[in-house]
Protein backbone atom coordinates (compact mmCIF):
# COMPACT_ATOMS: atom_id res chain seq x y z
CA UNK A 1 0.00 0.00 0.00
CA UNK A 2 1.35 3.49 -0.83
CA UNK A 3 2.50 5.60 2.12
CA UNK A 4 0.20 8.26 3.52
CA UNK A 5 1.95 11.62 3.66
CA UNK A 6 1.08 14.11 6.40
CA UNK A 7 1.15 17.87 6.66
CA UNK A 8 -0.50 20.15 9.16
CA UNK A 9 -3.37 22.35 7.96
CA UNK A 10 -2.10 25.66 6.62
CA UNK A 11 -4.60 27.48 8.88
CA UNK A 12 -5.42 26.67 12.50
CA UNK A 13 -8.12 28.75 14.17
CA UNK A 14 -8.69 29.27 17.89
CA UNK A 15 -12.05 30.34 19.33
CA UNK A 16 -13.25 31.04 22.84
CA UNK A 17 -14.30 33.77 25.22
CA UNK A 18 -12.21 36.87 25.79
CA UNK A 19 -9.43 36.09 28.30
CA UNK A 20 -9.72 32.34 27.71
CA UNK A 21 -6.05 32.33 26.69
CA UNK A 22 -6.29 32.12 22.90
CA UNK A 23 -3.05 34.05 22.31
CA UNK A 24 -1.33 32.03 25.01
CA UNK A 25 -2.29 28.80 23.25
CA UNK A 26 -1.21 30.30 19.93
CA UNK A 27 2.28 30.98 21.29
CA UNK A 28 2.49 27.46 22.74
CA UNK A 29 1.56 25.94 19.37
CA UNK A 30 4.19 28.06 17.64
CA UNK A 31 6.85 26.94 20.16
CA UNK A 32 6.04 23.24 19.79
CA UNK A 33 5.85 23.44 16.01
CA UNK A 34 9.23 25.18 15.96
CA UNK A 35 10.71 22.23 17.86
CA UNK A 36 9.39 20.03 15.04
CA UNK A 37 11.11 22.24 12.49
CA UNK A 38 7.82 23.77 11.32
CA UNK A 39 7.37 27.46 10.56
CA UNK A 40 4.22 28.77 12.27
CA UNK A 41 3.07 32.37 12.59
CA UNK A 42 0.36 34.24 14.43
CA UNK A 43 -2.10 35.95 12.10
CA UNK A 44 -5.31 37.87 12.67
CA UNK A 45 -8.50 37.46 10.69
CA UNK A 46 -9.71 41.00 11.49
CA UNK A 47 -7.53 42.88 13.96
CA UNK A 48 -4.64 43.76 11.67
CA UNK A 49 -6.97 44.79 8.84
CA UNK A 50 -9.03 47.06 11.11
CA UNK A 51 -5.89 48.74 12.42
CA UNK A 52 -4.49 49.17 8.92
CA UNK A 53 -7.75 50.58 7.55
CA UNK A 54 -7.99 53.14 10.37
CA UNK A 55 -4.28 53.86 10.81
CA UNK A 56 -4.27 57.17 8.93
CA UNK A 57 -7.45 58.43 10.60
CA UNK A 58 -6.25 57.56 14.11
CA UNK A 59 -2.85 59.14 13.53
CA UNK A 60 -4.35 62.30 12.02
CA UNK A 61 -7.14 62.82 14.54
CA UNK A 62 -5.65 61.42 17.74
CA UNK A 63 -1.88 61.41 17.11
CA UNK A 64 -1.79 57.73 18.02
CA UNK A 65 -0.48 54.58 16.36
CA UNK A 66 -3.29 52.08 15.71
CA UNK A 67 -0.78 49.25 16.30
CA UNK A 68 0.32 50.56 19.71
CA UNK A 69 1.04 48.09 22.49
CA UNK A 70 0.37 50.67 25.23
CA UNK A 71 -2.65 49.39 27.19
CA UNK A 72 -4.23 52.80 27.84
CA UNK A 73 -4.02 53.77 24.17
CA UNK A 74 -5.42 50.42 23.06
CA UNK A 75 -8.40 50.81 25.38
CA UNK A 76 -8.99 54.36 24.14
CA UNK A 77 -9.15 53.19 20.51
CA UNK A 78 -11.09 49.97 21.09
CA UNK A 79 -14.64 51.40 20.66
CA UNK A 80 -13.73 52.87 17.27
CA UNK A 81 -12.06 49.66 16.10
CA UNK A 82 -14.97 47.51 17.26
CA UNK A 83 -17.65 49.66 15.61
CA UNK A 84 -15.73 49.82 12.35
CA UNK A 85 -15.44 46.03 12.37
CA UNK A 86 -19.17 45.65 12.99
CA UNK A 87 -20.01 47.98 10.10
CA UNK A 88 -17.80 46.13 7.62
CA UNK A 89 -19.14 42.76 8.73
CA UNK A 90 -22.75 43.95 8.42
CA UNK A 91 -22.20 45.45 4.98
CA UNK A 92 -20.56 42.29 3.57
CA UNK A 93 -22.39 39.58 5.58
CA UNK A 94 -19.22 38.69 7.41
CA UNK A 95 -16.97 38.47 4.35
CA UNK A 96 -14.96 41.72 4.45
CA UNK A 97 -12.13 40.57 6.70
CA UNK A 98 -12.08 37.08 5.21
CA UNK A 99 -11.54 38.51 1.74
CA UNK A 100 -8.80 40.84 3.03
CA UNK A 101 -6.93 38.08 4.84
CA UNK A 102 -3.59 37.11 3.31
CA UNK A 103 -2.08 33.93 4.77
CA UNK A 104 1.67 33.68 5.01
CA UNK A 105 2.90 31.22 2.42
CA UNK A 106 5.07 28.24 3.45
CA UNK A 107 3.89 28.61 7.05
CA UNK A 108 1.19 27.34 9.37
CA UNK A 109 -1.04 30.35 10.02
CA UNK A 110 -2.53 30.34 13.53
CA UNK A 111 -5.51 32.65 14.02
CA UNK A 112 -6.51 33.19 17.67
CA UNK A 113 -9.50 35.38 16.76
CA UNK A 114 -12.07 33.17 15.05
CA UNK A 115 -15.28 34.56 16.55
CA UNK A 116 -18.29 34.52 14.26
CA UNK A 117 -20.95 32.25 12.79
CA UNK A 118 -23.56 34.98 12.30
CA UNK A 119 -23.77 34.66 8.52
CA UNK A 120 -23.95 31.57 6.25
CA UNK A 121 -20.34 31.98 5.02
CA UNK A 122 -18.81 33.61 8.07
CA UNK A 123 -15.41 33.01 9.67
CA UNK A 124 -16.06 29.44 10.84
CA UNK A 125 -17.48 28.40 7.45
CA UNK A 126 -14.45 29.94 5.73
CA UNK A 127 -11.99 28.20 8.05
CA UNK A 128 -13.52 24.74 7.82
CA UNK A 129 -14.82 24.71 4.24
CA UNK A 130 -12.78 27.15 2.16
CA UNK A 131 -9.25 26.67 3.52
CA UNK A 132 -9.67 23.21 5.11
CA UNK A 133 -8.47 24.56 8.43
CA UNK A 134 -8.59 23.09 11.93
CA UNK A 135 -10.71 24.74 14.64
CA UNK A 136 -9.89 24.68 18.36
CA UNK A 137 -12.40 25.86 20.97
CA UNK A 138 -10.76 26.99 24.20
CA UNK A 139 -12.34 27.40 27.62
CA UNK A 140 -10.71 28.64 30.80
CA UNK A 141 -12.03 27.93 34.27
CA UNK A 142 -13.62 31.02 35.80
CA UNK A 143 -13.92 32.85 32.47
CA UNK A 144 -17.34 33.39 30.86
CA UNK A 145 -18.55 35.03 27.67
CA UNK A 146 -18.39 38.80 28.06
CA UNK A 147 -21.56 39.70 26.14
CA UNK A 148 -24.56 38.27 24.29
CA UNK A 149 -22.81 38.30 20.91
CA UNK A 150 -19.95 36.20 22.26
CA UNK A 151 -22.36 33.89 24.08
CA UNK A 152 -24.49 33.19 21.01
CA UNK A 153 -21.53 32.64 18.67
CA UNK A 154 -19.49 30.56 21.09
CA UNK A 155 -22.38 28.20 21.79
CA UNK A 156 -22.44 27.25 18.11
CA UNK A 157 -18.67 27.33 17.57
CA UNK A 158 -18.11 24.96 20.48
CA UNK A 159 -20.34 22.37 18.82
CA UNK A 160 -18.58 22.49 15.45
CA UNK A 161 -14.99 22.77 16.71
CA UNK A 162 -12.55 20.00 15.78
CA UNK A 163 -10.92 20.05 19.21
CA UNK A 164 -12.17 21.31 22.59
CA UNK A 165 -9.84 22.22 25.44
CA UNK A 166 -10.62 23.46 28.93
CA UNK A 167 -7.73 24.62 31.09
CA UNK A 168 -6.95 26.50 34.27
CA UNK A 169 -5.15 29.81 34.71
CA UNK A 170 -1.55 29.22 33.63
CA UNK A 171 1.31 31.73 33.62
CA UNK A 172 3.60 31.14 30.65
CA UNK A 173 6.35 33.10 32.42
CA UNK A 174 6.62 30.30 34.98
CA UNK A 175 8.69 27.38 33.72
CA UNK A 176 6.34 24.74 35.16
CA UNK A 177 3.24 26.35 33.64
CA UNK A 178 5.00 26.92 30.33
CA UNK A 179 5.80 23.21 30.15
CA UNK A 180 2.14 22.41 30.83
CA UNK A 181 1.03 24.80 28.07
CA UNK A 182 3.43 23.16 25.64
CA UNK A 183 2.03 19.77 26.64
CA UNK A 184 -1.49 20.97 25.78
CA UNK A 185 -0.20 22.22 22.43
CA UNK A 186 1.57 18.92 21.72
CA UNK A 187 -1.64 17.00 22.50
CA UNK A 188 -3.54 19.13 19.99
CA UNK A 189 -0.92 18.61 17.30
CA UNK A 190 -0.87 14.86 17.98
CA UNK A 191 -4.65 14.81 17.61
CA UNK A 192 -4.40 16.64 14.28
CA UNK A 193 -1.79 14.12 13.11
CA UNK A 194 -3.77 11.05 14.15
CA UNK A 195 -7.09 12.27 12.77
CA UNK A 196 -5.56 13.45 9.49
CA UNK A 197 -3.62 10.25 8.86
CA UNK A 198 -6.62 8.11 9.83
CA UNK A 199 -8.88 9.93 7.37
CA UNK A 200 -6.25 9.73 4.63
CA UNK A 201 -5.73 5.98 5.24
CA UNK A 202 -9.46 5.26 5.08
CA UNK A 203 -9.76 7.31 1.90
CA UNK A 204 -6.79 5.49 0.34
CA UNK A 205 -8.20 2.08 1.26
CA UNK A 206 -11.52 3.02 -0.35
CA UNK A 207 -9.70 3.98 -3.54
CA UNK A 208 -7.84 0.67 -3.60
CA UNK A 209 -10.97 -1.45 -3.09
CA UNK A 210 -11.83 -3.48 -6.21
CA UNK A 211 -14.97 -2.16 -7.83
CA UNK A 212 -18.03 -4.36 -7.60
CA UNK A 213 -19.64 -5.79 -10.70
CA UNK A 214 -23.32 -6.63 -10.97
Amino acid sequence: MPQVTFSYPSVIGISGAARAGKDTLCRALIRVLAKQGKNAVRKSIAGDTVKTDLQELIERKFKLDSFTEITEEKEFMRPLLVEYGKMQRSKTKGRYFIEQFKPEQDAINILPDIRYVEYPKDEVYWLKNEVNGFLIFLEREGVSDVNDTERVNNKIIREVADYKLKWTDLDENREEDRAKLDEYAQNILSFIYISTVSKATISLEDMLQPSSTF
